[in-house]
């Protein structure tokens, strides 16, 4: 499994940490090496809602991993935009575009959890939000002027890519 980030009450958000698939996870016992390995890259298959939530813990972690960093996964929509502006690829937007997303940077993201484990109490939840609401398609459009402005090109090659 990659390294990842767990962020737990009491641990450093900057500690990796690799959950440990078990036969609760994958449904299977493993005990030789080789099941051991092959476990790692077998299927999830919880049967009991124990092991469920082993295997939620695991996607968890990896979820973590490919979507809170500055190195953010580039299927993610920010990432994926100026990607396909600088190469010259389509701009998938899905829908009309006018779906409405919460935006909130990393670091911010971080320092919400930071401050979450140090004075939150155990066994609330809590909902991180940046109040930075844009629809996908306004947000699109200050991407193409910043990209465009700092390429010294013109919005409208971008504007023509955008595919709804």
């Amino acid at each position: 499994a990659p390294a990842a980030y767990r962020v737990a009450a009491g641990t450093v958000p900057e500690a990796p940490y690799s959950p440990a698939r078990s036969e609760l996870a994958s449904g299977r016992v493993c005990q030789t090496e080789e099941l051991v390995q092959k476990a790692e890259t077998s299927p999830y298959n919880p049967r009991s809602p124990y092991s469920a939530s082993k295997a939620s813990s695991d996607h968890l972690v990896m979820a973590w991993h490919h979507t809170y960093s500055p190195y953010q996964f580039p299927e993610k929509f920010i990432p994926l935009m100026i990607l396909n502006m600088t190469g010259g690829k389509p701009l998938p937007v899905y829908g009309d575009g006018k779906n409405i997303r919460d935006w909130l940077y990393v670091e911010d993201h971080n320092c919400a959890v930071w401050a979450i484990m140090n004075k939150g109490r155990v066994g609330e939840c809590y909902n991180i939000g940046g109040e930075n609401e844009w629809e996908n398609i306004k947000l699109l459009d200050v991407l193409i002027e910043t990209v465009a402005r700092l390429s010294g090109r013109n919005p409208a090659d971008f504007r023509k890519l955008i595919t709804c």
